[in-house]
């Protein structure tokens, strides 16, 4: 699957940026993070990521950690 086309949990997105699931929760329910809904689930897609943590990320005090493999926003 094309890294655009790349869709992950609030669990898989929390470990990779190396935030809590309680900040991907309150960054969504605060209406700053982008997600879709798929079978009543919340997923999130690369380019939305990419949007929130260019736009909100830094501003909202949000404290990323870079993880192996990943390229920094």
């Amino acid at each position: 699957m094309s890294s655009s086309l790349r869709v992950e949990t609030v669990a898989t997105l929390a470990d990779r940026l190396g935030l809590t699931r309680d900040t991907i929760v309150r960054e969504v329910i605060q209406g700053r993070l982008p997600y879709v809904n798929v079978g009543g689930h919340w997923r999130f897609r690369e380019k939305d990521v990419s949007y929130w943590l260019q736009r909100h990320g830094r501003d909202s005090g949000v404290r990323l950690r870079l993880v192996k493999g990943e390229r920094s926003a």
